[in-house]
């Protein structure tokens, strides 16, 4: 029975348990947490967030991060909830983690797309798109930059109220220098470009960022892991209108895409 388990990391939650969470989390930390909503998705329903940041008046980058772009991998809202409770449960307790709070101010949006996360859990577990009538439109295939008409990408670029509403949010938020979109799976960690398969400007930055989150994860599990970092057109494959593209052409941030690890989506 999905949604089962005592704890709440102990097996997916469906979008009423996500959003409970949410206030749980805010209601634990509540000088730390805040909830906010960057808009509404095609069917009406609000996309949510949480900000975490130390209550300080100093000027701090922002992070933006956000799950379920792809309705079907559920495996990445639990993990941004994951770290969203982390950085709440852990500062002042421990030391790198507080720095992080201290340091950054945390946009975490565990579900883009919530009307496809709902439909996944209703009535077709392995949708991937949005619920655009005449079949959803894959909204990792709506943002500007290198956007192909057509499809499943979309009539034009942030045609869809989901896309447009992360863009507006980032949009206005001057100080976002940092994003990552989660994605389910592969054991890889992405950057620019995912369409062309020229290097981007900053190839040697982002390398030599994705290398050391490889090191991390390999830290955390004893070894090598298998991920592998680099970017998204020659590691994974070439898609246009990706979120990474825009977020590092236009919104002028470091922008990573993780396929977390497992074999399939069930």
């Amino acid at each position: 029975q999905r949604g089962g388990g005592a704890g709440f990391f102990d097996d997916f939650r469906p979008l009423t348990e996500v959003d409970a969470f949410l206030d749980e989390l805010v209601a634990r930390r509540p000088d730390l947490a805040s909830r906010f909503e960057i808009g509404t998705s095609i069917e009406g329903r609000p996309i949510w967030g949480i900000r975490i940041t130390s209550p300080s008046e100093a000027c701090r980058p922002a992070f933006a991060l956000n799950g379920v772009t792809h309705a079907r991998e559920w495996l990445t809202v639990m993990n941004v909830l994951y770290l969203a409770e982390q950085l709440i449960d852990g500062y002042g307790v421990d030391q790198e983690i507080s720095d992080a709070v201290d340091r950054v101010e945390w946009l975490i949006i565990p579900v883009l797309n919530p009307d496809g996360y709902e439909y996944s859990w209703t009535t077709d577990r392995f949708w991937r798109h949005n619920r655009r009538p005449g079949g959803g439109v894959d909204l990792n295939r709506n943002y500007s930059v290198h956007f192909q008409p057509g499809g499943s990408h979309g009539p034009s670029p942030f045609s869809e109220p989901e896309t447009a509403a992360l863009r507006d949010h980032v949009l206005s938020n001057a100080r976002v220098r940092g994003h990552n979109d989660t994605h389910s799976f592969s054991d890889l960690v992405l950057f620019p470009w995912a369409y062309l398969t020229a290097p981007c400007p900053d190839h040697d930055e982002f390398q030599a960022l994705g290398d050391a989150m490889v090191d991390r994860i390999d830290a955390a599990n004893g070894g090598d892991s298998g991920w592998v970092a680099g970017p998204g057109s020659t590691t994974l494959y070439r898609f246009a209108g990706g979120s990474i593209d825009w977020f590092y052409a236009e919104a002028n941030a470091l922008s990573f895409l993780y396929e977390l690890r497992g074999g399939r989506f069930d």
